[in-house]
């Protein structure tokens, strides 16, 4: 069993910017000492919601530790002209709405890890390296399609669907050419030296986001000495995490599992 809180994080959206809390209702841990794990959905940047993350939130609270689940608006929701930085800006704006408001709430915001999977990869990732707050710790990056800058300028970049759905949230004004607008979407600009570790899975046979792009996110935080992680599990396709006991959903929820334990514990 948890506490649950559901919470406004933004006023004058339509619909509304809210957000899940949920808190263990262990009492061996004192309240303000739960670690976070900061949940981004997946759905194209268009659809999804905050409450169907591939590894149940109950797995989590098992484990002690708060799940915060939120819901951005998509471009469909949004007043005309609204693009992947408005996305983006939700995004960061929970970010600190739960920043500001852990203590209040029993969670403890100086250990706190994003999680996001495919679009709510990219955004987890976006978001956490661009804010670089010092209570991030690390980021869970499921199959995302992370780097436009570099998928849009290379030979990977054939894949009709996935273009179509970037191309929808360029700015109207701007050209598909831009190669700025590509680079401030993409995760491993803002990447610095001090970035937070990064754990990434992808399936080698994703047909909607080429495994090229973890690649490219991982050679770029390499080369800064960043802690990170590219699992790459073979013969999975896109949405490898769903499905508690297929292999791909296996695979995924014990990394995941190390991984939270060894940024929020150790």
């Amino acid at each position: 069993r948890a506490r649950c809180r559901v919470v406004q994080y933004k006023v004058g959206c339509k619909p509304e910017c809210e957000l899940d809390v949920f808190i263990p209702s262990t009492t061996t841990i004192p309240s303000g000492d739960f670690p976070v794990i900061f949940h981004v959905h997946g759905g194209g940047w268009d659809s999804g919601d905050k409450s169907n993350p591939a590894t149940p939130i109950g797995y989590w609270l098992e484990r002690n530790y708060a799940f915060v689940s939120i819901q951005y608006r998509f471009p469909s929701q949004m007043p005309a002209g609204a693009t992947i930085f408005e996305i983006l800006d939700d995004v960061q704006d929970a970010w600190e709405y739960v920043n500001y408001n852990g203590l209040e709430w029993g969670i403890d915001t100086s250990r706190v890890l994003f999680y996001g999977d495919s679009a709510g990869g990219h955004l987890a990732c976006t978001v956490a390296y661009r804010s670089a707050a010092p209570g991030i710790r690390g980021i869970m990056n499921i199959y995302g399609a992370t780097e436009w800058d570099y998928y849009m300028s290379s030979e990977v970049s054939d894949g009709e669907a996935l273009v179509n759905m970037i191309h929808k949230l360029l700015p109207s004004n701007g050209s598909k050419d831009d190669e700025e607008i590509y680079s401030n979407a993409s995760c491993s600009t803002y990447a610095t030296s001090d970035s937070p570790p990064i754990l990434t899975l992808h399936g080698t046979w994703d047909t909607l986001v080429p495994i090229e792009m973890s690649r490219h996110l991982h050679d770029v935080v390499d080369s800064l000495n960043v802690t990170n992680l590219l699992v790459e599990v073979s013969l999975e396709e896109h949405g490898l995490d769903f499905g508690w006991y297929s292999v791909g959903g296996q695979i995924t929820t014990y990394a995941m599992e190390r991984f939270v334990a060894s940024q929020l514990l150790g």
